[in-house]
C-alpha cells in the first residue's frame, strides 16, 4: 500500500508542476497564446473590467506595486506605484502626465522639450523629412456671364444759367472827311 501511495504522490506532484508553469488564455483562440504571456485575454465582443472602487475603498487597499483599479467617483483608472495610488487621467506627480511636458521652438531650427521636474531635451530635428509637393488640382470652369441689367432713367435737365455781364463799349472811330 505504501508503494501505491508513493506513486500517487508522484503523479499528483507531476500534475501540479505542469499547472504551476501553465499559461492561461481566456477568450477567442484559447489554444494560441503568446509565449511571453502568463495570462492573455482576447475578444472582439467583450471587454476587461477592472476592479471598481470608491476613493475611500481604494485608499484602504495596500496592494502590490503595479496594481490597477477603476475609481468610480473620479471616473479614472489609478495604479499603485509602491507608495501611493496615482491617477492615469491627471498629473499625480508621476512625471508622465500630460501637464508635465512643454515644447519650445527655439527659432534657430532646434526644439526643446521641458519636463516639470526641471530637466529638458533639445533636438535639432523633431520633424521628419519634407515630403514631395503634391499635384496641382485642375482649374475650375469659368462661370457664365450674368444678364445685362435694364437701362436706368434719364435725369431731368438742369436750370438755365444766369446771363453774363455786359461788356464795355468799344472806342468810337474817327470821323471821315467831307466829300465834294
Amino acid at each position: 500500500m505504501t508503494l501505491n501511495l508513493k506513486k500517487a504522490c508522484f503523479l499528483i506532484a507531476l500534475f501540479a508542476l505542469n499547472y504551476a508553469t501553465a499559461q492561461v488564455k481566456i477568450g477567442e483562440n484559447p489554444n494560441s497564446i503568446n509565449p511571453a504571456s502568463i495570462v492573455e485575454l482576447e475578444s472582439t465582443t467583450k471587454a476587461l473590467v477592472l476592479t471598481r472602487v470608491t476613493t475611500s475603498q481604494m485608499q484602504s487597499i495596500t496592494p502590490l506595486y503595479g496594481a490597477v483599479v477603476y475609481n468610480i467617483e473620479e471616473e479614472c483608472v489609478y495604479y499603485y506605484n509602491g507608495n501611493q495610488w496615482l491617477s492615469l487621467c491627471t498629473d499625480s506627480g508621476s512625471g508622465s502626465g500630460p501637464d508635465n511636458v512643454t515644447f519650445v521652438d527655439n527659432g534657430n531650427g532646434t526644439f526643446t522639450i521641458n519636463y516639470s521636474d526641471g530637466t529638458s531635451f533639445t533636438s535639432s530635428d523633431l520633424t521628419g523629412p519634407q515630403g514631395t509637393t503634391g499635384l496641382t488640382g485642375a482649374n475650375g470652369a469659368d462661370g457664365t456671364d450674368g444678364a445685362t441689367g435694364a437701362t436706368g432713367l434719364t435725369g431731368a435737365n438742369g436750370s438755365n444759367g444766369t446771363d453774363g455781364a455786359i461788356g464795355a463799349t468799344g472806342l468810337t472811330g474817327a470821323n471821315g472827311t467831307d466829300g465834294t
